[in-house]
């Protein structure tokens, strides 16, 4: 909301100010603030009388709202999404009769302007606004209707009302839930949205852990076990990342070729072959050299190349394991 005091210059002012300034020959700052003030007046009653013009109706209209710097501050609160109240000031004297009539003409042009203002909302803030609206418009029309369930089977009410009633209920909830997210700050979100995400890979690899799976070794207790390769597929690749086609389980350690190994499913059993005999020179199950196609066993202990160490785990076989008595084989996770 903005206040905007404006007195015209007396025209006879202005005529004895510029007289003076013939005669004393002032020059300098003050002649140029006079100056400069005259043509934000000029420009400013320019500017009222083009928008009093569009607030008619007419078209085509070019308001010079950059003429001046006064009009380019006021342009908001003269054209803009805001309300305006302007007061003008008059005098009761005889002497200055012209002046007053000629302020009340243009107050009388600056009347003419209609500003259509509405209030700066954001998206989020609006549809936060819709919905306290949408939920105080239910929480009366359930009050008058009734929302009691126990009261309403005593009063037997119409069963379309109380449907009626149930979904009003219902979409009471929905707002207060949506109201109650877009109050969130955009960090509670991202922080909420992390969690979710860490959720996820939680149960992801809760769900790979049953199914049987490489899982690496490490000396530091940090990074052991944290990598986890499921081996549900029939043919599971590894080698380099220049391998054709892309291995699976991407290695870059010494002694890794670009297609290394490969292991196979067979129904349920998980079989280990190298692709060549280099390969297999470099592969080691259980401290042996992979010589030829191996069925794995739970907890066998598998090097591919020089420090690539992975731990092979099948909880399906570690339970058969434990009904014949193995389990004194196998006591380490």
């Amino acid at each position: 909301f903005f206040f905007l005091m404006i007195r015209r210059p007396p025209r006879s002012t202005q005529s004895r100010s510029s007289a003076a300034s013939d005669v004393y020959k002032r020059q300098g700052d003050r002649m140029k603030e006079g100056c400069m003030i005259n043509k934000s007046l000029t420009v400013l009653g320019l500017v009222i009388h083009n928008l009093a013009l569009l607030s008619e109706g007419k078209k085509k209209i070019v308001v010079p709202y950059r003429d001046s710097a006064l009009t380019r501050i006021l342009q908001n609160a003269l054209g803009g999404n805001s309300k305006t109240l302007m007061i003008c000031a008059l005098s009761p004297a005889q002497n200055n009769y012209d002046e007053t009539l000629s302020t009340l003409r243009y107050a009388d042009q600056a009347k003419k302007i209609k500003n259509h203002a509405v209030v700066n909302e954001s998206e989020q803030d609006k549809m936060i606004r819709q919905l306290k609206d949408e939920n105080e418009r239910l929480k009366q029309l359930l009050q008058g209707m009734g929302s009691n369930n126990e009261m309403n089977k005593q009063m037997d009410i119409d069963p379309n009302t109380l449907e009626k009633i149930k979904e009003m209920e219902e979409q009471l909830r929905a707002n207060a839930f949506l109201m109650e997210e877009y109050d969130k700050t955009f960090e509670e979100k991202v922080e909420e949205a992390k969690k979710q995400e860490a959720l996820k890979l939680k149960l992801k690899e809760s769900q790979d852990r049953l199914q049987p799976h490489l899982t690496n070794l490490n000396e530091d207790p940090l990074l052991n076990k944290k990598i986890v390769y499921p081996l549900v597929s029939e043919v599971v690749l590894v080698g380099r990342k220049n391998g054709e086609p892309l291995p699976d389980i991407v290695l870059g350690s010494v002694g890794i070729k670009p297609n290394h190994a490969k292991f196979t499913n067979q129904g349920g059993r998980i079989c280990l072959e190298a692709e060549d005999e280099e390969a297999a020179e470099n592969t080691f199950v259980n401290g042996e050299p992979l010589l030829e196609k191996r069925q794995l066993l739970h907890n066998d202990r598998i090097i591919f190349g020089t420090n690539s160490v992975f731990v092979y785990q099948n909880l399906q076989e570690k339970k058969e394991m434990q009904k014949i008595g193995g389990c004194l084989l196998y006591t380490s996770d």
